[in-house]
């Protein structure tokens, strides 16, 4: 087993993994090449952390994908994601996987954010995360957001509390 300490001080968290779980990511098979058996992950979002090792060790991860193709309810998250904490999410698990060597998990995250309405503030959030958190030939992600900027610049300026 390894440890993961995600975050720093007070607010810091020890999770556990199975290493041979954990190799699968580029990230950590470099990290434990050697006989590391803990990572200091203290930069990285828990809730993210916690969301990668779901998908490692189930191949999904919070909120999952129904068959449906909709999101399954979360009791946390509003129905309509006005603040953009939603799909910072999912935002933030796509980066992670990019970071951690983890490509199979890009696509999941990617889609599950096309799955949830909000607010032009909520997009607005989300296409700042975007383009400050991942490099401008990742056109997977960034190409849909200045798509829907694109198209609905002049409907969202009127609709986002002064912020566009």
């Amino acid at each position: 087993m390894i440890s993961l300490l995600v975050g720093t001080g007070s607010s810091q968290t020890r999770l556990t993994a199975h290493k041979a779980l954990l190799t699968r990511s580029s990230f950590f098979s470099e990290k434990l090449a050697s006989s590391n058996s803990q990572v200091d992950l203290a930069e990285e979002d828990l809730d993210a952390i916690s969301c990668f090792l779901e998908y490692l060790y189930t191949g999904e991860y919070f909120p999952h994908k129904l068959p449906s193709g909709n999101l399954e309810p979360d009791p946390e998250a509003p129905k309509i994601d006005d603040s953009g904490a939603h799909f910072l999410k999912h935002a933030k698990i796509y980066t992670l996987a990019e970071k951690l060597g983890m490509p199979s998990l890009k696509p999941l995250s990617h889609s599950k954010i096309h799955l949830i309405t909000s607010t032009a503030i909520a997009e607005l959030a989300y296409a700042r995360y975007v383009y400050s958190h991942t490099s401008a030939n990742d056109l997977t992600i960034r190409k849909p957001v200045a798509s829907f900027w694109g198209q609905r610049s002049h409907v969202l300026s009127a609709r986002d509390g002064g912020q566009f």
